[in-house]
This record gives structure tokens, C-alpha cells and sequence, in this order.
């Protein structure tokens, strides 16, 4: 054997060295190159997932906005209404209050009426009798009749 063939032998043994080395790198490198797409095609699944979701949530965030102005619209109708009612509910207050200070006094003049009718009744059937007591009687509803302005 010569030192051709030796070195022959060297450069097929490095030749088989280096495609050993570069297979086995090519086989490392496509193994990464395929986790690599699995975790690219994974991660594109759960952006998408995260994308529906992000635009399920705009969504739902528009019609809770939507029903958020339509319940404030509502709650300011009701305001409104609570004001006018309170407003109404014054005013119906007022009158009920002069409305007893009416009763009140109506009822005091109508006492009043009742008292001086019965005293002129009786002062007139006294005079009708011939008893001279019927002047004692007018005196005695003078100030009920004073008071609902008969004298």
C-alpha cells in the first residue's frame, strides 16, 4: 500500500467523517425546523383563539355600552318623573293643607250659623209666645251671629 492509497483511504474517511457530520446536522436541523413549525402552527392556533376572543369582548364591550346609555337615558326619565311627582306631590300637599284651614274655618262659621239660627229661632218663637225673654236670647248669639256677618 502505498502513501496514494493511504491517502486515499484518509479522504474517503474524512469524506465519510464529514458527510456523517453534515447528515447528522441536516437531521438535527430538520427535527428543529419541524418543532420549530409545531410551535409556530401552535402559536398561530392560540392568537387566533386570543384574536375571536379580543373581538367577542369588543363586541360584548359595545352592546354593554349600547345598554349602559339606554339604562342612564332610562334613569334620568325616571328622575324626571320622580321630580315632577315630588313636584305635584307639594303642590297637592299645599292644597290639602289650605283645604283643612278651609274645612276648619268653614266648619267654625257654620257653627257659628247653626248657633245664631237656633238662638234667633228660639228668640222669635219666645216673641211669638209673648216672653219677654227673647231679648236675652238675641244677646246671647250675638257674637256667633257678629261672626259669620249676619248683624
Amino acid at each position: 500500500m502505498g502513501s496514494g492509497r493511504v491517502r486515499q483511504w484518509i479522504a474517503v474517511a474524512l469524506c465519510a467523517v464529514a458527510l456523517i457530520v453534515v447528515g447528522a446536522r441536516y437531521l438535527w436541523l430538520r427535527n428543529d425546523r419541524q418543532h420549530i413549525e409545531q410551535s409556530v402552527t401552535a402559536l398561530t392556533r392560540q392568537a387566533t383563539k386570543a384574536l375571536h376572543a379580543v373581538q367577542r369582548l369588543q363586541a360584548e364591550r359595545a352592546a354593554a355600552e349600547a345598554s349602559n346609555t339606554l339604562v342612564k337615558a332610562e334613569r334620568d326619565r325616571i328622575r324626571a318623573v320622580a321630580a315632577g311627582l315630588h313636584d305635584s306631590l307639594s303642590q297637592a300637599l299645599a292644597d290639602t293643607t289650605a283645604a283643612e284651614v278651609g274645612a276648619f274655618t268653614s266648619g267654625a262659621q257654620a257653627n257659628n250659623l247653626r248657633a245664631c239660627l237656633t238662638g234667633v229661632s228660639q228668640a222669635l218663637n219666645q216673641m211669638a209666645v209673648g216672653d219677654k225673654s227673647s231679648i236675652a236670647s238675641l244677646q246671647v248669639v250675638d257674637a256667633p251671629c257678629r261672626a259669620v256677618g249676619v248683624v
